[in-house]
């Protein structure tokens, strides 16, 4: 933003009077004309009615259930139109001045009205609202400014983007940052702009001269930059502009300035930023005055070149993590600076250069700060439109408020030089004729950054696209997720597949969404606007389940299998040439859309103590040594052999150095180390510096963790990746006498234990009632959002001597990847003695006593019982070979004697065997009856009469509804005939595929809200199953991406309930 230089200002902030209008009676009963009623009722400005503990007091019973636990709450919740008023007195000198009110952050609508008389109307979510009110003032008197706010959906953009919703920072209701009236000359300038010049030694200068004095003006015009913000100093020469303005005229000018000799430029590393000043002496006849504005500004380009983003000609990587508008002290963002360096700073710390604003816009003061310290932004309009909720286009609104956003956004803040990217918004979908003129208008008037339509969806490239964001490119994956069994297997994989489909830059959408449990002992840091009523609800139901003395165990084990992960898709990320970078989900937890904790720091951006910043930079930072591994799990007679790349993008090239390879054992002595010299290295990912082998491994005489590091001599740049090494030959432990291996619970079983014998017990998925599948992978993003009953990791007894043959952390590593993709864990009930050796992690939405291995003493006996597949293929999984070593050592042992006693009773209970089952299909379907069989069903296309909307739940086996064409975003419904208590769906799509949908449920045909989101997955089967609970009439799915060449259809349509 542009500043006058003479402007004056009075703080309008302090104690307003207010009264709440929820029917909107103000405007009719001319609130305005006098004093609103109910005065002297007070609150405090800036701030919000949630602030001041006005409205609804919100109470939660700490019920477990999908409403609970969907988001943060505000304490006190008001949604409609609220009237503040103050009274104040304007100066008498000010007479003859110009004036402005300046509200700086509103939601959503604000009406403006100044001693009685209106003042206008404004609407933006993203820049401050301002009133020119210059007839309307009172110099030398008290005048009165009644202001009316209004936070409901004036626009009709939906409740989904993070400018506006309940998710993350709340639809509150106040006024927030700087309340002022403003008075300035009536000569003035004002949208000032300045525009880098190709070379950056010279920049253009835009703006307009404003003479409101009834009188021709005679200016010169005084222009001079130099560094406010910066590494050293550096001052342009100044240059002078003669101008005239005629009386009551308004001209717009564009000067072109030389930098002069050695100006610097604005980057990551160099955040340069320069002050251009405008003084000016004006004539207006006989009077002279003094006139002036100014702004901030960088010489940066961000641009692309080929598929390379590129900072002032140099090869740059965006290493990001989104911001959704997460404040939950105050439900609203910063003001002030401070908070924003803090802010950035933490994100710096962890190695990122770049922060997404999720469908928002922060406030001038994250600009100001990410200025002054070298990030990068990309700043979205307040738009989260996809087939399912609010599509672009589907309001009228849509075609000129979007528009506008877009404008005020790019003219508020273009001049940051960290204002790098521009998006419409997050995976929009609709009317792209409109996202496309959107972007095209904004490129037309402003080349200080790049563009794209949205962020996300796999879609065809428009012209109107600098780069591309997204999770897939043409079905290429673009992020782990879509691979995820070699991201574990291996350091192999890379995304160029997904690169080289786009001629443009490729940014990775979302990277991550590994959840990590809820830390319910952070309750008690939310003292502010909103109330974790999620987090409360989880700590009640833990509690019920007798798991809330764990909650350490819980959050200490999924977040280090979720820290790997996200490590192993940053490192995928910078072994891909050519990519432009990735944006995580995230950095930090989401408390919204159904509790995704998913960051490795918490909502408050504080540490989980899962990793330090320090550690974090070793494979996140601007220079990254890498590791291409064919595997992670090796045997005692394999050769190591790997590839050693390098990402780059530091401040310069690299010179000539040599990179050290170590090679250590789990007690950390050097088995082998050596060094691979290199040439000077450029900028950019993937670089190959060359290869080693090392027949160290040889040397392991037992199964251990080793090391392997890789160090840049004369740095601090170094990396590290564990392996594990087991013996080979496939040499088996002998079961001695006395020891017996079971899979089933029978008389001759518990004969043996009451004679005292050891036993070792393998679980059979397939035959026991109280069990669960195991999975190494934790949860996608939220087991409410994404409705999953699978686990989040494990906790282990590291120094149990079961695994005393069997190196593991106390949180699964890769080693664990075959052991839990082939297991079960019980499920113990409460009349049950709880003595995990693995703790397998529930999802919070499924809390319960888990475990793939346990011991207990019954009888005389002694009993192991493990979940974990230890019979099976062992010569192909080491891994599971040597754990099947060191459990048979240890029943072998005298080590062996558990603590914890079972009755008989008891045991049966726990091993106990399934009934009968009708089949897969059956035990897979959500409870009730079906009700969709025959139903009336419709679309909104189809292809030809032997497809058509009916045989999508006909009934019979080989007809299907099928939509016209492969577009994304076509739905099918039914109509139940009434209203049902609905339990799921079950759907054979026409193919096996990976197809994105959503399931909509209605009671009346007309409003839909979402009961299932299967947006984020990669399964390809072909019969999906979704379980909910909602009350409904009409269900819907709605096809939301598609297998490549593949149209939106399906065989058959289950819905079940009651």
């Amino acid at each position: 933003m542009s500043v006058a230089a003479e402007t004056q200002i009075l703080d309008l902030s302090g104690r307003w009077h207010y009264a709440l209008d929820p029917e909107d009676q103000g405007e009719p009963e001319e609130w305005f004309a006098s004093h609103i009623p109910g005065s002297p009722q007070l609150l405090s400005l800036p701030g919000t009615l949630t602030l001041n503990g006005i409205g609804e007091v919100q109470e939660w019973n700490g019920e477990m259930n999908r409403e609970a636990v969907r988001s943060l709450r505000q304490r006190y919740m008001y949604h409609g139109a609220a009237w503040y008023e103050l009274e104040c007195s304007v100066p008498a000198e000010w007479a003859g001045k110009r004036f402005k009110v300046f509200l700086e952050r509103v939601i959503f609508q604000s009406a403006l009205w100044v001693n009685g008389q209106p003042a206008g109307r404004q609407d933006s979510l993203s820049v401050p609202h301002e009133y020119d009110i210059t007839p309307l003032i009172e110099p030398g008197a008290v005048n009165r400014f009644t202001i009316r706010i209004d936070n409901r959906d004036v626009q009709n953009i939906g409740a989904f983007p993070s400018a506006y919703t309940e998710e993350t920072q709340s639809i509150w209701n106040g006024i927030v940052g700087r309340i002022e009236l403003q008075a300035s000359e009536r000569f003035m300038i004002t949208d000032l702009q300045v525009y880098p010049e190709p070379g950056l030694r010279s920049v253009k200068v835009k703006g307009i001269c404003h003479n409101a004095s009834g009188i021709e003006a005679s200016a010169v015009f005084r222009v001079a930059a130099k560094i406010c913000h910066g590494s050293a100093g550096h001052a342009a020469p100044a240059a002078e502009h003669p101008l005239q303005i005629a009386a009551n005229e308004n001209v717009s000018f564009e000067w072109l300035y030389d930098m002069g000799e050695g100006p610097l430029f604005w980057d990551e590393f160099n955040p340069n930023v320069y002050e251009l000043k405008i003084e000016g002496d004006v004539a207006l006849g006989t009077e002279m005055m003094r006139t002036g504005c100014s702004c901030t500004f960088g010489l940066r380009s961000f641009e692309r070149n080929g598929r390379l983003l590129e900072v002032n000609g140099r090869p740059v990587f965006l290493r990001g993590t989104l911001e959704c508008c997460i404040f939950p002290l105050t439900g609203h963002p910063p003001m002030d600076i401070e908070a924003w360096f803090t802010l950035f700073g933490i994100a710096r710390d962890y190695g990122l250069n770049h922060i997404r604003f999720h469908s928002w816009c922060p406030p001038q003061a994250a600009f100001e700060a990410a200025d002054r310290m070298g990030i990068y932004l990309q700043v979205e309009s307040p738009m989260w439109m996809d087939t399912w909720n609010w599509p672009a286009g589907s309001h009228p609104e849509h075609y000129t408020y979007l528009p506008l956003e877009a404008q005020r956004i790019i003219g508020a803040y273009g001049n940051h030089p960290s204002f790098c990217i521009y998006s419409n918004g997050n995976e929009l979908n609709g009317d792209f004729e409109l996202l496309h003129r959107m972007v095209a208008d904004l490129k037309a008037q402003d080349n200080r950054r790049l563009y794209t339509l949205t962020t996300n969806w796999d879609r065809p490239l428009d012209p109107a696209d600098d780069l591309f964001c997204a999770q897939t490119v043409d079905e290429a994956g673009a992020r782990g997720q879509y691979f995820l069994n070699e991201m574990a297997a291996s350091t192999m994989i890379d995304f160029r597949e997904a690169v080289s489909r786009r001629t443009v830059p490729v940014v990775t959408h979302e990277v991550g969404q590994y959840t990590v449990y809820p830390d319910v002992e952070e309750i008690g840091l939310y003292t502010g606007a909103l109330r974790p009523v999620n987090l409360e609800a989880i700590r009640s139901d833990l509690a019920a389940h007798g798991l809330l003395g764990d909650i350490r165990k819980l959050v200490h084990g999924s977040g280090m299998l979720a820290l790997q992960l996200y490590r192993e898709e940053i490192e995928a990320a910078l072994r891909t040439p050519e990519l432009g970078g990735f944006q995580l989900l995230d950095l930090h937890d989401f408390p919204g859309q159904s509790t995704a904790t998913v960051g490795i720091l918490n909502a408050f951006w504080q540490s989980k103590g899962l990793i330090g910043p320090g550690q974090f930079r070793e494979f996140c930072a601007p220079t990254v040594l890498l590791l291409r591994m064919p595997k992670r799990v090796y045997t005692n007679e394999d050769i190591f052999t790997a590839q050693v790349d390098i990402a780059h993008f530091g401040e310069a090239e690299l010179q000539p150095s040599c990179i050290k390879w170590t090679i250590k054992n789990g007690e950390g002595t050097v088995l082998q180390h050596s060094f691979i010299e290199t040439g000077k290295i450029s900028f950019g990912s993937g670089i190959s510096l060359g290869q080693f082998t090392s027949e160290a491994l040889k040397e392991v005489r037992s199964s251990d963790r080793l090391t392997v590091t890789l160090e840049l001599d004369g740095s601090d740049i170094r990396n590290e990746w564990p392996i594990w090494v087991y013996p080979g030959s496939g040499i088996q432990t002998e079961i001695g006498p006395g020891i017996t291996l079971a899979d089933s619970l029978d008389d001759e079983l518990l004969r043996k234990l009451a004679a005292g014998e050891r036993v070792l017990f393998t679980v059979r998925a397939a035959e026991l009632e109280h069990t669960a599948p195991g999975k190494f992978h934790p949860v996608f993003w939220s087991p409410v959002h994404f409705a999953t009953e699978n686990p989040c990791g494990i906790y282990v007894d590291a120094g149990h001597p079961a695994l005393g043959g069997f190196p593991t952390s106390e949180y699964a590593e890769y080693q664990w990847k075959d052991l839990l993709d082939h297991s079960v864990s019980l499920v113990i009930s409460d009349n049950i003695p709880f003595n995990p050796i693995v703790q397998t992690i529930p999802n919070f939405y499924h809390n319960r006593k888990l475990t793939s291995l346990t011991e207990y003493a019954v009888g005389a006996g002694r009993l192991l019982i493990c979940g974990i597949s230890i019979e099976e293929n062992l010569a192909d999984r080491p891994a599971a070979a040597q754990l099947r070593n060191s459990l048979i050592s240890y029943i072998s042992s005298d080590a062996f004697n558990p603590v914890i006693s079972l009755e008989t009773d008891q045991l049966r209970e726990l091993l106990k065997k399934k009934e009968p089952s009708t089949g897969t299909e059956a035990m897979q379907a959500p409870r009730g009856s079906e009700l969709a069989l025959g139903k009336a069903a419709s679309s909104d296309s189809v292809k030809d009469s032997a497809h058509e909307a009916h045989k999508g739940n006909d009934g019979i086996g080989h007809t299907k509804w099928l939509a016209k064409d492969d577009l994304q975003g076509h739905w099918w419904q039914v109509d139940l005939g009434k209203e049902y208590s609905i339990t799921g769906i079950r759907v054979k799509f026409q193919q096996e595929g990976n197809f994105l949908y959503v399931i909509q449920t209605s009671l009346d045909g007309a409003e839909w809200k979402v009961a299932a989101n299967q947006t984020g997955q990669t399964s390809t089967v072909q019969i999906r199953t979704d379980r909910f609970e909602t009350a409904g009439r009409y269900v819907r799915i709605l096809y939301n991406g598609l297998p490549k060449d593949c149209c939106a259809g399906h065989y058959s349509f289950e819905v079940f309930g009651n």
